[in-house]
């Protein structure tokens, strides 16, 4: 019974979803700790907190705002003006990435001796430099794509004036208040 209802199927399926996700990070983790060893473990959490904050910094809300953006302009008006959104979101992003990336690579050793205290991390820095704009286009531009979504049959859709009369207060009053 509560399964059939939308709301609790959904939960059902992040739920499920939630769980098989951590399983698989977990595994995750043991295979990378055998695989790059106790040292290669420090310095891949060393290194991981530097990246998430220059990925943050690059597309930040970006990818939300443009998703927004474009669903709706290519709703109301045109696909070409969703285009235009999308283009000028990934130029957006890549006008950040570049510059914190470039930052990144030169001052790898400063952070890595300063600021990480393990100068074996300058290395790491600068090929998490070189991935921030890839990540910052597939965040700006790929996944804020609006996705099609199948909602069935057409003819099995209501009809404008179907919503519409639907819609008002005195439809749904029985018919010996109206």
């Amino acid at each position: 019974m509560f399964v059939k209802h939308p709301l609790f199927k959904g939960t059902i399926i992040l739920t499920l979803s939630g769980i098989l996700s951590r399983f698989m990070g977990f595994f995750y983790r043991v295979f990378l700790s055998r695989a790059i060893g106790a040292e290669g473990m420090g310095l891949y959490q060393l290194v991981f907190p530097v990246y998430i904050l220059a990925s943050s910094i690059t597309v930040s809300g970006i990818q939300t705002a443009i998703s927004r953006l474009v669903s709706a302009r290519t709703a109301s008006v045109s696909s070409e003006s969703g285009k235009t959104i999308l283009l000028t979101g990934i130029l957006i992003s890549a006008g950040l990435s570049i510059p914190v990336s470039a930052l990144l690579f030169f001052l790898a050793s400063p952070i890595a001796i300063w600021y990480l205290k393990s100068p074996a991390a300058t290395d790491l820095l600068r090929l998490v430099a070189l991935a921030i704009p890839f990540g910052a286009f597939h965040a700006g531009g790929l996944q804020s794509r609006p996705q099609k979504m199948d909602l069935g049959h057409p003819a099995h859709h209501p009809k404008p004036d179907e919503i519409q009369a639907h819609s008002r207060p005195e439809d749904k009053l029985p018919q010996g208040h109206r």
